[in-house]
């Protein structure tokens, strides 16, 4: 008897845990395609992955799995990254986390992104299981700033020892870029933690929470700010937690309710000079977003969408004009509802004062990461085709810049086409 021979007899007489731990894993990048935490009562929490899991050898899957994440190190985890996978070569669906690669994997972690998998494999491994291709694309090799996300551990230290009071971190919130944490005050009651980087608390003071006074004095349905601390370069908001769940695509009753907010938006800053206009960085950049860079060093079609961008801001001017409240980011994910109905809009932390007609060139770009209800995207495109041009032209810019740079510095070459097709519509 060979040595192969005999090796293969001996781990088919092992039992089944002994001949999975005998069997050298394969490794391999995942994409992230989404998340959620299902528990939240110690420091590890329990979350489940989706993942597009990018062999070297094999077509990419799809597959679902559990894994325990350090509260502290949650944020690290978000839809759209990459992380470091093993599983066993005769069972591609039985997927672990690698938390702690090498840093050979680390490295290929931080520099490649992945296309979502068109074939999900489930406990099961079906016979004659066939995978299309969906191959690995890396990004450019600028290494671009990204975001500072909320790092929830080290925040609510920072609350507690600027204000003795101790907030238990239970679990993320669902989407968002930056990142919010769903957290709970001594006396009980549930609030959101959030995070604004390269921010000072004056500005927010002056700023977005004083449109949020105005809204709320008007019976708006936007959060009340319980704390607000400057840590570091940037603020700490713990917000109130409005009833309801982020709807997950527009229909045609939620479109109504989002255009009936959006009026309701008229004028209510009138006489508020000292709340400052929305700032449209078409010609220069934003605190953290609407960077001019990353589109001119992109590709030549991102480099020809920014030189269109600073012609539109040589042609208008820098500032939003009007006495409207602007949210900045009124996208259906912020909109929270039960069975249908609009009980909330969150994440104000970029409003301003300028001309409500922004939001809905933002709702609009919101559309566009998913397919909406039918007749829903081209009910609201007939309502942007007739905004006038000095106000739909520099608002398209300004989304425009804002997600295809964002796309560049945090996601897939794949994104940033996504967002260029959208912009070259009206731009």
């Amino acid at each position: 008897m060979g040595r192969r021979t005999a090796l293969l007899v001996f781990l088919a007489r092992m039992p089944r845990r002994g001949r999975e731990a005998a069997v050298v894993p394969r490794t391999a990048l995942a994409k992230i395609e989404s998340l959620r935490a299902t528990g939240g009562e110690s420091a590890d929490i329990p979350i489940q992955f989706v993942l597009s899991v990018d062999p070297d050898d094999a077509p990419t899957h799809r597959v679902e799995m559990t894994a325990d994440i350090n509260l502290v190190d949650v944020p690290d985890y978000r839809p759209g990254g990459t992380v470091v996978v093993e599983y066993p070569p005769d069972r591609p669906w039985r997927v672990r986390l690698v938390q702690q690669p090498t840093p050979e994997w680390r490295s290929h972690a931080e520099s490649a992104r992945i296309d979502r998998a068109r074939v999900h494999i489930g406990q099961t491994a079906p016979r004659g299981l066939r995978v299309e291709n969906a191959p690995m694309t890396t990004s450019p090799q600028q290494h671009w700033e990204r975001a500072e996300r909320l790092d929830a551990g080290r925040m609510t230290d920072a609350v507690h020892a600027q204000t003795g009071v101790r907030l238990l971190v239970e679990e993320p919130c669902p989407g968002g870029e930056v990142g919010a944490a769903y957290v709970r005050w001594p006396d009980g009651h549930r609030s959101v933690l959030k995070w604004r980087p390269d921010s000072r608390l004056d500005a927010l003071r002056s700023g977005p929470l004083a449109v949020c006074e105005a809204l709320r004095s008007q019976g708006y349905p936007c959060p009340s700010t319980e704390l607000a601390l400057q840590v570091g370069g940037g603020v700490v908001l713990v917000q109130e937690l409005l009833p309801g769940a982020p709807l997950e695509l527009l229909d045609h009753h939620a479109l109504d309710q989002a255009l009936a907010l959006n009026e309701s938006q008229s004028g209510l800053l009138a006489g508020r000079a000292d709340i400052p206009s929305m700032h449209l960085y078409l010609l220069d950049d934003g605190p953290g977003y609407c960077l001019h860079e990353p589109l001119r060093r992109h590709s030549p079609r991102s480099a020809a969408l920014e030189h269109r961008v600073s012609s539109v801001g040589a042609d208008h001017p820098p500032r939003l004009a009007g006495d409207d409240v602007v949210h900045q980011d009124f996208h259906h994910g912020n909109l929270l509802a039960v069975d249908g109905t609009v009980t909330g809009v969150i994440d104000w932390d970029g409003a301003g004062r300028g001309d409500r007609r922004f939001d809905l060139v933002t709702l609009r770009f919101g559309m566009h990461t998913q397919e909406q209800a039918a007749g829903v995207v081209r009910r609201l495109d007939d309502i942007l085709d007739a905004l006038p041009d000095d106000i739909l032209r520099p608002c398209w810019a300004h989304m425009s810049l804002r997600m295809t740079d964002w796309a560049i510095r945090h996601f897939a070459p794949s994104d940033v086409e996504h967002w260029l097709d959208l912009a070259e519509r009206r731009l």
